[in-house]
């Protein structure tokens, strides 16, 4: 698939049907090309092939209303609690333009509930993660996002993304490596890098552009795909 790439890649059907795990080529693999799940594996099958459990409670960001669902509300929302959070901003669609990327510690889960859409505004990466955070998305649409690499978010070290029925269109990495080297910048939407984990669940790429990877760049991380599709 030419919307995922990475340095050097190892690409198999997992122990848990119906997911494609992808891992750096020195990961051990079965014979069949299965990765044997151990119990802290996030790909283990009860963890890897489920999206995460729904919270019981959500912090609403937004009154009820449009006007009331902005980039500062949700930044704040996300600094200020370390709840869930959903949306309350009124039965239509609405759309919240970033001027910069919303920063995300520890572990943070964020539902759109099928009617927000986050936009980078063609000049800015959506989400920036601190050392160790984790982000769970939630029937979001993710657009117009842009950086010189992984314009929705750039992971390294700990750092690990879910995508629960995530539609990523877009996504543009500007950043091209030297020639003749190897590529290290890259991913339209997501760059994954050593340590780092993206999981994503009945989740689509449109329109992701990037050097290597238009929508995932894989640069020594993992990845694993669930109902997935990129064009």
């Amino acid at each position: 698939m030419r919307c995922i790439a990475g340095l050097a890649l190892a690409v198999g059907l997992s122990a848990c049907p119906d997911v494609l795990d992808v891992r750096p080529p020195d990961a051990a693999l079965t014979p069949d090309q299965g990765a044997p799940p151990t119990p802290d594996d996030p790909f283990d099958c009860d963890v890897g092939a489920t999206p995460p459990p729904e919270p019981t409670l959500r912090q609403r960001v937004g009154t009820g209303t449009p006007e009331s669902c902005t980039e500062a509300t949700l930044r704040a929302a996300l600094a200020e609690s370390d709840a869930a959070l959903g949306f309350d901003c009124g039965p239509a669609p609405h759309l919240v333009t970033l001027d910069a990327p919303l920063s995300v510690e520890g572990r943070r889960d964020l539902d759109g509930g099928g009617q927000i859409r986050l936009s980078g505004g063609g000049s800015t990466r959506l989400f920036a993660l601190a050392p160790g955070a984790s982000l769970v998305l939630r029937r979001l649409t993710l657009q117009s996002a842009r950086s010189e690499s992984g314009s929705v978010a750039n992971l390294d070290g700990e750092q690990r993304v879910v995508l629960d029925e995530v539609l990523v269109t877009e996504a543009i990495a500007t950043a091209e490596s030297p020639p003749g080297a190897a590529p290290r910048v890259g991913g339209g939407a997501f760059r994954v890098g050593e340590g780092a984990t993206l999981i994503a669940y009945g989740s689509f790429f449109s329109a992701c552009r990037a050097s290597v990877g238009g929508a995932i760049f894989i640069d020594g991380g993992r990845v694993a795909l669930r109902n997935v599709r990129a064009r």
